[in-house]
């Protein structure tokens, strides 16, 4: 059986290393990228069984600037050419206030700026 093979865009270092390792834990293939012109190239050339996508990206390689809305178009522009059946999407956001749940502090994401512009890009592009 082949294992899962997933494409993970994310632009934290850190992040990535701790979703690298859960993933190669459970026996997944990784690739991952920094921002949206090479998520958009590397879904061109390879299958990927699904995709875990980080809203917050930079739109390309070493330009710094990222923003949730070049997560949103990259969404929406793998709906429109992949469509949700063919290539799921996860959806992770890392809020810095929930860092420090470990002292007490909670973080309301229903009502955070990332959570509305996740609600906005799964809204974009009925499933």
């Amino acid at each position: 059986m082949t294992a899962p093979k997933a494409l993970v865009v994310e632009d934290d270092d850190r992040i990535v290393e701790l979703i690298e390792e859960t993933l190669f834990s459970l026996g997944h293939q990784i690739d991952s990228v920094t921002n949206q012109a090479d998520a958009q190239a590397k879904l061109e050339n390879n299958g990927f069984d699904y995709m875990l996508l980080d809203l917050e990206i930079p739109a390309r390689p070493h330009r710094g600037g990222a923003s949730i809305e070049c997560g949103v178009n990259l969404l929406r522009s793998v709906r429109q050419v992949h469509g949700p059946a063919k290539l799921p999407v996860i959806i992770h956001l890392v809020c810095g206030a929930c860092a420090n749940l470990r002292d007490g502090c909670h973080c309301d994401l229903a009502h955070s700026a990332r959570a509305r512009a996740c609600a906005r890009a799964c809204a974009c592009a009925p499933a």
